[in-house]
């Protein structure tokens, strides 16, 4: 009579190990990618978006190994537009189970601070995906809430310092997940909204914001004085284009951003007359002083 050898104890996987295999999943994802659509990211583009993951799931392992149903896709059919066009509302969400609770997890590329700014915008759409949950599936859901995967700007400063004691204290004090109430009370509105959006899209109406719009302030995201609005600093808030416009694929062609970039233009055209006309009266200034110097 033979004996089975008892199975050996697994070792447990070490961080280390699990990040290595993340960096292999995203090479190949991104191969993948890079062959189905022609695409190719810069390297450092590259290497942030891998960093940007990476920061993800240190920050939020205990939400990403609790995940028990990702990519879930939530259909409404049979939708009628105001005008009469069929359509279907579509989401794709995460689900994680515990016990008797379920909570509805959304990313989102934005900033945590950017959803807690606009925080009504989110939660309506979030609340049609509870409302097709609940539909589809019989179950209520417990929680829900805004993932923000978006680093905030003083973390992304400090990773381009490479500031570990500063990169540390912004890892503790980031808060990506934003909890939004289940309400249904704005379902019916928001979905009517989504038809409108709809029948704007089938009649060609895509009327870009005004111009004078697109130099106001919008979002919450801070902008320096290099004009970068992705970074952090003591700057103004940075405008609609600058959030938006600048991602915009139709920017070239749109009247909107044509008649804001002339604006910059002439704007920035004052400003080096005016710098010029400054540095004149300082070179002039000195050489009075220089001409002016007695010893004594």
């Amino acid at each position: 009579m033979t004996r089975k050898a008892k199975p050996s104890a697994r070792k447990p996987i070490t961080n280390d190990e699990v990040e290595d295999r993340f960096r292999d999943f995203w090479e190949r994802n991104y191969d993948l990618l890079r062959q189905e659509g022609s695409h190719v990211l810069a390297e450092g583009t590259k290497q942030q978006a891998l960093e940007q993951a990476l920061l993800y799931w240190r920050k939020l392992k205990a939400i990403a190994t609790s995940v028990t149903e990702t990519e879930v896709k939530l259909a409404l059919p049979g939708r009628t537009t105001p005008k009469g066009r069929p359509y279907v509302i579509e989401g794709v969400v995460d689900i994680v189970r515990q016990g008797d609770e379920i909570r509805m997890y959304d990313l989102k590329t934005h900033e945590a601070h950017e959803v807690r700014a606009a925080s009504e915008h989110y939660q309506h759409q979030l609340n049609v995906y509870a409302h097709i949950w609940k539909r589809l599936h019989n179950q209520s859901l417990s929680g829900a809430a805004i993932i923000a995967t978006r680093l905030p700007p003083k973390l992304r400063e400090a990773l381009g310092a490479d500031d570990r004691k500063a990169i540390d204290a912004e890892m503790a004090s980031w808060d990506p997940v934003v909890e939004l109430p289940l309400d249904d009370e704005h379902v019916t509105r928001t979905i009517e909204e989504f038809g409108r959006c709809v029948d704007d899209i089938e009649e060609g109406k895509f009327e870009p914001r005004p111009s004078n719009e697109l130099h106001k302030p919008y979002g919450t995201r801070r902008r320096t004085d290099h004009g970068d609005a992705s970074r952090a600093g003591s700057g103004r808030e940075p405008t609609f284009a600058e959030i938006h416009c600048r991602n915009c694929d139709a920017r070239f062609s749109c009247s909107s951003y044509q008649t804001y970039r002339d604006g910059l233009r002439v704007k920035r055209s004052k400003r080096h007359t005016a710098s010029m006309r400054n540095d004149q009266a300082e070179q002039e200034s000195d050489l009075w002083i220089e001409e002016n110097l007695t010893e004594s």
